[in-house]
């Protein structure tokens, strides 16, 4: 009977072990997700396909100004410029719309990359590269769309003064905006 006691002390012992290791695993895991998540600079989202935004990452705050509750709660045309709301408009429904959501083959590879203009809190504008995408349920079936933005403000902006700088060179003030 002893020796039973001392292997199930034992046994306890290892699997108190074991159960430590997963939990310090699951907070190294957490801890490196909330650093990560906080350092990033990229937004992320998923989307449903009426156009809400139903998980956003806090890096929204620093590129909209818009907290991610906020955030969550604006539709398309709040987000977005007029021109640009059209844009995103126009890919919910054509590119994720019908067809392509009844073919498993094409939705997998489905992917668009698309410059947009995001509204700020403090009413300026931004624009934001975003790299759209279908996901999937543990069930395998298309659930929405994730997607991460760039900011492109500055590039955007360069490429703007640029052509402005060669419509001067070749003297042509039709080019200027």
């Amino acid at each position: 009977m002893k020796n039973f006691f001392k292997k199930r002390n034992l046994s306890n012992s290892e699997e108190r072990y074991q159960h430590k290791l997963k939990e310090n695993k699951a907070l190294k895991n957490h801890d490196l997700y909330k650093l990560v998540s906080e350092k990033m600079t990229d937004v992320v989202w998923l989307m449903d396909f009426k156009g809400m935004c139903t998980y956003v990452s806090p890096s929204i705050t620093q590129f909209t100004g818009f907290s991610e509750e906020e955030y969550m709660a604006q539709t398309i045309e709040d987000r977005f410029t007029h021109e640009s709301a059209d844009i995103a408009r126009k890919i919910l429904a054509e590119s994720l719309g019908g067809d392509l959501l009844s073919s498993p083959s094409k939705l997998k590879s489905f992917s668009i990359t698309q410059p947009l203009e995001y509204q700020c809190k403090n009413g300026s504008t931004k624009w934001g590269e975003l790299i759209i995408t279908p996901y999937f349920g543990n069930n395998g079936q298309c659930e929405g769309i994730h997607g991460v933005t760039k900011d492109i403000t500055q590039r955007i902006t360069s490429e703007e003064n640029l052509k402005k700088s060669l419509a001067l060179l070749e003297g042509n003030p039709s080019h200027h905006r």
